[in-house]
This record gives structure tokens, sequence and C-alpha cells, in this order.
């Protein structure tokens, strides 16, 4: 429910606060007063469009505030934790800012969001019937969308919506398959040899640099085992030998060391000498024996060398990179197969056709169901519309083709009179039958919905006289089970509210500016009165809107 709505400099209003309680809450004002900028503060901080047209003149940026009582509000409360923009309260702080540059800033909860996420929020907080809805009411995605909102069906049309269109897609795919086979075979055949080409090299990934190290050794064998040879001849056989010459120096200085102890520091110093050239002297005599001048394996490590090095150049890819790319063939190639493939494709394409006509044939069953309910709410409350006799009919007519709305036309139908058959609604409904349709169908509809704040901007408008009594009624009842805010220039109506707030223009000289208020009894009686007996008005006028405020029954 909303608690609390806050305008900054938004349009003409400088500054306006509005409590909004529970029940049935009502705007009115003068032609022109801005009644309808209020709800345009509301849609804005609900995701609306925002312009900077919208900025009030002078202003440097426009701020709306508003604070939404969501106690009891499940799905609110989860879809909050879901995008992590929980509060500590049972409270819904939004706030919508717009500078005259055309920069827009959303926030819930003190958390920065996208204009989706605020539209998301608002569909669950506030429904707003605008008051040309009627003129849309004829159009058959209007009709088809409100039967589904009235039925809680549009996340399931949305689905019908995906499942069509991913079942068309395939179609597409198998159709362009099918121009495009011959093509495809010879991508695949060119791909398979180049496969080819790369398996016959066998090239393991980090394989390349191993194998030119090993090249590398291959190439020099006799060049190391000489090396190898020399050095443990020099540690140990040759005439002038380290090993031994070490040795002979090592005894000597240590003759010394019972003359000077000091000595024995570098006698360590040889022995651990002396001790790993011996340990060299061995490692070199090992190495060179493991060697092995393998001619046979130099040539394969050749020529696999070669053909790497040659396939990388043609590819464009360094040789280390060649697994990578082979194993990105052998992914092309199994998608081309599956693209040319047509008996998958046909198995596939089969599969999504009977996702979608699953799909459709459930959405169908409910949208009769929810259509049976719907048109004998209309019905029912088109008797109090000046409408008695009239009957509300909602047409499902199946259509030749699937379409992604479904597989059926629905058509609004009404019957005016007792006795006339019913016809579509575009053809037999004047302008003030079809505002009343049309508020007979936002308030059945609004009945249905779980959004707990519903509003309803000049809804009633080509309406009078009896009618707008009623009019006032249904308001005043749906206001019994949810928060209702109508702007209305109907007095039969305003006179319905719990709540009455005085939208009022003032002409200033910095140009003209809004400013609305909260009315106590008195004042109302004086804005019944006006909206009664417009510019003059007479003790009879005032009379009369005492009387209609008094003979309103309390809740």
């Amino acid at each position: 429910m909303l608690n609390h709505l806050t305008v900054n400099d938004f349009v003409l209003f400088e500054h306006a606060e509005l409590d909004i309680g529970k029940g049935f809450t009502v705007i009115t004002g003068e032609t022109g007063a801005g009644k309808s900028m209020l709800v345009g503060a509301l849609g804005l901080i609900l995701g609306g469009r925002a312009e900077t047209a919208l900025v009030r003149p002078g202003a440097t940026k426009a701020d709306i505030i508003a604070e939404f009582d969501i106690k009891g509000l499940n799905e609110v409360k989860s879809w909050l934790k879901t995008e992590n923009l929980q509060s500590d309260e049972e409270i819904c702080l939004i706030r919508r800012s717009l500078d005259n540059e055309g920069r827009s800033r959303a926030i819930i909860n003190g958390f920065p969001v996208t204009l989706q996420q605020l539209r998301d929020l608002g569909e669950h907080l506030v429904d707003i019937h605008g008051q040309h809805a009627h003129h849309k009411l004829i159009k058959p995605a209007m009709q088809r969308d409100l039967l589904d909102g009235y039925g809680q069906l549009t996340g399931l049309a949305l689905k019908v919506q995906e499942a069509f269109h991913a079942w068309h897609k395939m179609a597409d795919q198998l159709a362009d398959a099918k121009l495009m086979r011959d093509e495809l075979e010879l991508k695949i055949q060119n791909l398979d040899e180049n496969i080819r080409q790369l398996e016959s090299v066998g090239l393991a990934k980090g394989e390349f640099f191993r194998l030119q190290n090993e090249h590398a050794m291959l190439s020099h064998a006799a060049e190391l085992i000489e090396t190898a040879n020399t050095g443990e001849m020099l540690l140990n056989e040759h005439e002038m030998a380290i090993l031994p010459q070490l040795h002979s120096l090592r005894h000597k200085i240590s003759e010394m060391t019972h003359i000077d102890p000091a000595l024995e520091t570098i006698v360590r110093i040889l022995d651990s000498a002396e001790s790993e050239l011996k340990e060299a002297g061995h490692d070199l005599r090992q190495y060179a024996s493991r060697i092995d001048i393998d001619e046979t394996l130099l040539e394969e490590l050749d020529s696999r060398l070669g053909q790497t090095v040659q396939l990388a150049r043609r590819h464009h890819v360094e040789p280390d990179a060649l697994p990578d790319l082979l194993e990105e063939w052998r992914e092309q190639r199994n998608k081309l197969e599956v693209q040319g493939n047509l008996e998958v494709l046909k198995t596939e394409l089969g599969r999504l056709e009977q996702s979608y006509l699953i799909l459709a044939e459930e959405l169908s069953l409910k949208r009769r169901k929810a259509a049976t309910s719907l048109a004998q709410k209309v019905t029912d409350s088109m008797q109090s519309l000046a409408m008695t006799g009239g009957r509300f009919e909602i047409t499902l007519t199946q259509t030749d083709l699937p379409s992604p709305g479904g597989m059926e036309q629905i058509s609004f139908e009404v019957a005016s009179h007792a006795g006339e058959p019913a016809r579509p609604l575009a053809k037999v409904a004047s302008g003030g039958e079809l505002s009343r349709i049309s508020l007979a169908i936002a308030v059945a509809a609004s009945q249905a919905a779980m959004v707990p704040t519903l509003v309803f901007d000049e809804v009633d408008v080509g309406i009078g006289g009896r009618v707008a009594e009623m009019v006032g009624r249904l308001m005043q009842t749906l206001g019994q089970s949810h928060q209702v805010l109508t702007v209305t220039h109907l007095p039969q109506v305003a006179a319905r509210g719990n709540h009455h707030y005085r939208v009022e223009k003032h002409r200033n000289p910095g140009g003209p500016s809004v400013q609305i208020a909260i009315l106590d009894s008195g004042a109302r009686i004086d804005e019944i009165a006006r909206m009664l007996g417009g510019i003059q008005i007479t003790p009879t006028t005032l009379q009369h809107a005492r009387e209609m405020l008094e003979s309103i029954p309390s809740d």
C-alpha cells in the first residue's frame, strides 16, 4: 500500500506531499489544474519514461519519493530479497530523480537500480488505469493482454511466445540447411582435411617445446658425449687431473694445521670441493652413458617438427597453438554436421513444435476459463452503468495458423441491450458506452489483481447523472479490498471518497504553479459544490453538496 508520496519540482509542482490512507482517495480540481500530474509522478517513480520537460521550469531536477507498506506482500518481499534490495523494516522506499539535462536516477531502499528493476517492482505495487484506456480497448492486442492479466496468465503467455519463436527459428534453420546442403558438405570436407593433417602430426598440448628440446639433444648428441667424457677425464684420468692435485694440496695443508690451526677451515673447504668434484665426475660418466646417438629418431623428429612448423605457417598460428586449433575445428565440424543433418533438425523441430502446442493448449484452456469469469463480472457491472440488459462476451476463435500470442483470436464483444446479438466492441459501442465498458473491465480486472494499489486517472470521462452515482459506488466498493486513488471530475464519485485532495493552479509572476491540499469536511462541501455548480456557488448548491456527502454511508 502507498503510504506517502513526495513530489519536488515536477512539471508545475514545486513541492507536494500526500499521505495516502486506506480505502478510496479522490483527487479533484478544475480542468487543467494539474490533477493528472500526480498520476504522472507516480508512473515515473514506477519506471515510466523520463523527459526533461518533466522538470519544473527554473529547477535543476525533479525528485519523487514514494513510501510503500509491504506488510503481507510476500511476492514483493521475495522479489526484493532476490534482487538484494530488502530493508530491515516492512517498508519499501522508492526514489526517482531527473535533472534538466535528461539524466535519471532510480533508488530502491537506498540501492541504485535499473529502470527495468523499477518497472518489475512497480508491477507488484500499483496498477494505473489511464484516462485514454478505453481508446486502446478496441485493439486486439490490448484485449488479449487484458484477459491474460485478469487470469494471471501473463507468464504462461510469455512462455508460449518464446516457444513459438524457438520453433520457428528451428524451422528457418532447417530450411537454410536444405538450401545450403552442398555448401555445408564442402565446409565439412575442408575441415576434415585440415583435421586429418593436424591429427597426422599428433601434437598434444605443450608437446611442441618438449620435441624441440629432444631434437636439440639428439642433434648434438656426439658433442654432448665428448664434452662429458672430456670433463670426467680432466677430473680423474688426465696426467694433470684435477682431483689428484686437489687431494695432494689438501694433504699438504692438513699437515700444517698443527702449526696454524686456522688452516683447518681451508681443509674443510677443500674436503667439500673434493667431494663435489668426485660427484660431478660420477655424474658426467653416467650422463655420457645415457645419451644415445639415434639417427632414426632424429630423422623422425626432423620430419615431425618440419610438418608442424609448415602447418602452423599455413594456418597463421604459432606451432604450440595447433592443438587448440584442432579442437576448435572439431567443434566447428560437429556444429556443421548438426546443421547439415536434416534428420536431427527435423527431430528437434518436431520437439519444439510439440512443446509450443502443449503450452498453447494449456494457455487456451485457462484463457477460456478466465474469459467466462471476466465476461460475467463485466456484464454484472454493466447493469449498474446505464446498460441494463446489456451483455459482455469474450470470444476465442481458433486461428488457422499458430501465432506468438497463442492459437486463438480474442475478441471483446458487447450487446448494449437485451435481445441484441453481441458484436465486436469497436463496431457497436459509442464513446460513452466504450468508456463505461472500459471502466467495468478495469474494475473487474482490478478485483482479481493481487496489486494492492489501484489508480484511475479520469476513467469516468463521458459519464454523468445516475451512471456517475453507480461509478462512485463501484469505486467505493473496490476501496474496501484495495487502496484506490482516483482522479475525477464527477461530484458523485468525489463524494464517495474516504479521503479527498484538491489540486489548484496559481498564476504567479514567475510562472504558474500547482498546489495540492487535503480537504476537511467543510472544504469538501465547497469543492463538491464547485463540481456541482460551476462558477456560481449558491446556497442551494452548497446544501446539495452537504446532503450528497451526508448521504454516503460510512465504512
